[in-house]
């Protein structure tokens, strides 16, 4: 038996969970272990650390791996995760071009890829909608603004 090392202590002050969108399209690819959906767990846990844990210390990020499919509902999304986690500025929503990195996973994904151009779209769309977004996106739309690209959603 290999003796364990002290360790000091890590404090946790972000944490990412995927979340595609609804569970419509969140659905499709994240399914667990088990072969259940997963929106509804996640949507639960989610909502119990809302209501119950009043540390102010951490924050949620919650990723949304943007394909054709999600795209096409992101308005209904944002305005999902706007009624939930709007008002609780521990969470915010993060927008993630999906792409191709390889793996057999990703022929089932065969013809979903969004361009940049619908991802600035979707970035504009939120912000312009007080939707709570990763904080970083600001400066990426300060930069496609000034580079003049730019789209509408829908």
């Amino acid at each position: 038996m290999i003796p364990l090392k002290r360790c000091k202590p890590v404090m946790v002050f972000g944490y990412q969970i995927s979340l595609d969108g609804l569970a419509e399209t969140h659905n499709l690819t994240r399914v667990g272990l088990d072969g259940n959906n997963t929106f509804d767990h996640i949507l639960s846990n989610l909502k119990t650390i809302r209501d119950n844990v009043k540390l102010n210390t951490f924050s949620i990020v919650t990723r949304t791996n943007v394909t054709r499919q999600i795209y096409d509902g992101l308005e209904q999304y944002f305005e999902f995760f706007k009624d939930e986690f709007g008002k609780d500025q521990r969470f915010v929503c993060k927008i993630h071009k999906t792409g191709d990195w390889g793996g057999g996973a990703v022929r089932s994904l065969d013809n979903q890829f969004c361009s940049s151009i619908d991802i600035v779209t979707v970035l504009k769309y939120a912000v312009e909608n007080s939707v709570p977004v990763w904080r970083t996106y600001e400066s990426q739309l300060h930069w496609f603004n000034k580079h003049h690209i730019h789209g509408t959603l829908g």
